[in-house]
């Protein structure tokens, strides 16, 4: 296995057909007066040689070996060890991936690729009990001259796994334990060259295991913890194309490596500035043939801004976000399936979504699977979602009736006592969007007797404090879908043990004994095909017990200058810079 996902050379700019109409418009003059004034300078130059025309054609652009690049990322980083809570949550993993080593490079179409700069080769060499064998690269080693060597997977594993402990004595905190919780045994042999991984139980999604390692030999003397919260050029070391020189404030430098052994990375220099202003990531733009933004958030009106610029191209695809709203099970307003299913059938998704996008991401759908977005290959819609495709008044109706409800003159639904049937939905901040789609939400529960409370809470670690508060009755969160499903686990089960982490967004506080032991099954199922149909039955059961009403999901813009190339959207958290290393300037060429 290799890594071939990277995609070289430079591309146009494909936007969706509303937007790409309006570009069409603009354009279509500026066309005619080029022809028209091309055609009055051959009529002038009559019998005047061609070559002279010739001189009017603007060069071909051509790459440039070095120079540098500003990439803008929509939101700040948070340490150096992107596998703490703090540093998985932000932009720390974009801004690391051509930094740190990590087993499996996702490319921009989610599929696991063996990073062979790192490794030689992997192998499953059993699968009872599952083993994986690595086999290093004998030239890996880190910016500071000590080899990359089988101690770096050992201490990843021990770090993540959940039961270990930091140089202080405390507890490692890890984003997430998944699949580290499940491995008996990390051992290296062949000098440190191969590292053999052994698991107590299967799991199927192994190759998500290894990334973004920190330096074993570093981290066990500045702890996992705090280590790397700060930048230090002693500290922040460097497996990879590019190390970090320097990071003050919201700007970071990565520069080439000098010790490392693969094809050498094209620009001498990135610059890496963090936040979400669109006047600064427009001006640079508008300054520069070569910076890169991935903004959020954005609307038509800023579409429109950076389409306008000169010498520009963007683009809009899918995210991996998910907007979706989910269902405290154990509350007293919607405990009962009948409740949920009232609310979820007074819910218009498709105009949520036009409202949101239909202005300039037409192509966006309707989210018909709790565990993928409609962009991924796992993506498997689910019949039962059938029935929630559009708003039923009636059914709601129905269904509120049965639990003792009926309209008052005003058309609100209250009960025998005259109390109203009010929901609190908890709204996670930190989406650009989901402020927008929560007043949409509210307006359409108001319209059909539905009262709302609107309670903001402060991203995952204000959700947990809240749930564990009794404080919603369902809660519009943002879900980050990825190539790795048994992640998804953590979003429906309440098994793991530190809410808020990766492992346990359980917003619903759904625990149900045959969807857990489902989860199980899936992620020890070795073969994907069986697999897949597991996870399905999962999708099913939470449709069937209207656990969660998954509403769409969001796009994504990239943009960048006409003279840098190579760069690709890829929507993992390796980001934009997943692929750097191959960005290359273009310059005119020989006229």
């Amino acid at each position: 296995m290799s890594d071939g996902g990277a995609e070289v050379g430079a591309r146009r700019t494909r936007l969706p057909s509303l937007w790409r109409r309006h570009r069409a418009r603009w354009t279509l003059p500026v066309v005619i007066i080029v022809v028209i004034g091309l055609v009055a300078v051959i009529d002038h130059l009559g019998s005047r040689r061609i070559s002279q025309v010739d001189r009017l054609v603007a060069p071909a652009l051509v790459a440039a070996t070095g120079g540098s690049t500003t990439v803008q990322l929509d939101q700040p980083w948070a340490g150096f060890n992107p596998n703490t809570p703090e540093g998985a949550a932000s932009s720390t993993p974009a801004l690391l991936t051509a930094v740190l080593p990590s087993a499996y490079v996702i490319s921009p179409k989610l599929v696991p690729q063996v990073n062979s700069d790192l490794l030689q080769s992997v192998e499953a060499t059993s699968t009872s009990p599952l083993t994986i064998q690595y086999v290093l690269n004998p030239k890996a080693v880190w910016s500071d001259g000590v080899p990359v060597t089988a101690d770096d997977f050992i201490y990843a594993w021990q770090s993540q796994r959940g039961t270990g402990l930091d140089v202080n004595g405390q507890p490692d905190q890890a984003a997430s334990t998944l699949g580290y919780r499940d491995v008996a045994s990390v051992t290296g042999s062949n000098g440190g060259r191969t590292v053999t991984v052994v698991f107590s139980t299967p799991f199927a999604d192994w190759r998500i295991l290894f990334d973004h390692m920190v330096p074993a030999h570093i981290a066990r003397k500045v702890g996992w913890n705090q280590g790397f919260a700060t930048f230090d050029p002693a500290t922040v070391l460097s497996a990879g194309p590019y190390e970090v020189q320097s990071a003050t404030g919201s700007t970071a430098v990565l520069v080439r490596n000098p010790r490392w052994w693969g094809t050498p990375a094209v620009l001498d220099r990135v610059v890496v500035t963090a936040g979400n202003s669109s006047t600064a990531w427009l001006a640079a733009m508008a300054t520069s043939d070569h910076t890169v933004a991935e903004p959020s958030p954005f609307d038509l009106a800023l579409l429109n801004a950076v389409s306008s610029l000169p010498n520009s191209q963007s683009a809009l695809r899918p995210s991996l976000d998910l907007l979706s709203l989910e269902f405290d099970v154990h509350s007293p307003v919607t405990g009962r399936v009948a409740a949920r299913q009232a609310i979820a059938h007074a819910v218009d998704r498709q105009a949520l979504l036009t409202r949101t996008f239909g202005d300039y991401a037409p192509d966006l759908a309707v989210n018909q699977d709790h565990l993928a977005v409609a962009s991924q290959s796992s993506y498997a819609p689910s019949t039962a979602a059938g029935e929630y495709s559009q708003a039923e008044p009636a059914t709601t109706d129905r269904l509120l009736r049965s639990l003792g409800y009926h309209p008052d003159p005003s058309g609100a639904y209250v009960d025998a006592a005259g109390q109203p049937f009010t929901v609190r939905m908890a709204v996670e901040q930190g989406d650009p969007w989901i402020n927008g789609v929560a007043s949409a939400l509210a307006a359409q529960f108001e319209s059909q007797g539905i009262g709302v409370t609107t309670v903001p809470v402060d991203g995952p670690a204000g959700l947990a404090a809240a749930a564990a508060a009794n404080a919603y009755d369902m809660a519009l969160v943002t879900r980050v879908s990825g190539p790795f499903p048994s992640a998804t686990e953590g979003w429906y089960s309440n098994t793991a043990a530190h809410p808020g982490s990766l492992d346990s967004q359980d917003w619903s506080q759904f625990d149900d004994p045959q969807v857990d032991q489902l989860f199980v099954q899936a992620a020890q199922d070795l073969n994907p095909t069986t697999g897949a149909a597991v996870y399905a039955q999962i999708d099913d059961q939470l449709w069937d017990q209207m656990v969660a009403l998954p509403l769409f999901g969001e796009p994504a813009l990239l943009a960048n200058g006409a003279q840098i190339a190579n760069t690709t959207y890829n929507p993992s958290v390796d980001g934009v810079l997943w692929n750097v290393a191959l960005w290359t300037l273009l310059k005119p060429g020989p006229a």
